[in-house]
Parts: structure tokens; sequence; C-alpha cells
């Protein structure tokens, strides 16, 4: 059996990175805002690569190819390094207008 690491960090929040790289774009002060702007774009490419090359996302976009929408994808993860790549596929499925329902699997402690 495969040894569970525990989750030490929140999982990315896309759509709060996305509102934060906005409300930081008209408020240039002193080029402040720009650094920090660009290390969330930064942020919000890197969770989207590696979600783009994830086991699941793979797995997701081949079972969905044959079952358009309004299919219901069911996830079921107690894995905690599928958060990326759940953090990228839901909104994108949800707005693809696919039925979605996320189960949280977690183990007993």
């Amino acid at each position: 059996m495969a040894e569970q690491h525990e989750r030490l960090l929140a999982l990315p929040n896309l759509s709060r990175l996305r509102h934060a790289e906005q409300a930081l774009a008209p408020n240039n002060v002193n080029g402040h805002n720009v650094s920090l702007g660009q290390l969330l774009r930064f942020e919000e490419k890197a969770v989207e690569l590696l979600a783009r090359e994830h086991p699941l996302t793979l797995a997701l976009q081949s079972i969905l190819r044959w079952n358009p929408p309004p299919t219901t994808a069911t996830v079921i993860s107690r894995w905690n390094h599928d958060g990326e790549a759940l953090a990228v596929e839901l909104p994108w499925l949800r707005r693809q207008k696919y039925r979605v329902l996320d189960v949280l699997a977690e183990t007993p402690k």
C-alpha cells in the first residue's frame, strides 16, 4: 500500500488568485504591485501547468471525451496531491456544463 502524506498547505484557490491579480492591476504604486501581480500570475500558470500534466486530468479528459455534457462527473480522491489538478479541472468542467459532484474522501485518523 502506498504511503499517505498529510497536506500542510491549503489547496490553491484559482478564483481568489485571479481576483487578487485583477485588483492589483490598476494600482501600480512604485512598481510594488507589478511585482506582486507578476508573482500571482506565475503561481497561477504553475498550477495550471501542473494540472495539465497530472494523471487525474488525463484520466478525466479520456473518460469525458466519450461522455458529453450534461454527464455527471463524480470525483472521489483521497490523495492530497490531486488537489491542484482538481482546482483547475472542476471549475472547467462546470463551465462546460458537466454536473460535478466532488466527494472529499478523507482517511480516518
